[in-house]
């Protein structure tokens, strides 16, 4: 994901608990959240390309995008 280890948020869609699909905002230093970069790559070396990793993230209320569901 370009430039994911220098991001300070991303926005993520996921499928919730409720089983739709749901957009929301994760911020660096949330707890379980993290953004290692990949290294060691032959080719699109001129930007900053990472993973997202996200291990029992919890995501607060306000943090979801309001009114949004789907990815249509």
């Amino acid at each position: 994901i370009t430039n994911s280890p220098v991001a300070d948020i991303c926005v993520v869609w996921a499928k919730c608990e409720d089983g739709k699909v749901r957009g929301f905002i994760l911020e660096r230093g949330m707890k379980g959240l993290s953004t290692p970069k990949i290294e060691g790559k032959f080719s699109l070396r001129a930007s900053a390309t990472g993973m997202i990793i996200m291990d029992e993230v919890e995501v607060p209320e306000e943090n979801l995008l309001p009114k949004v569901t789907g990815l249509a």
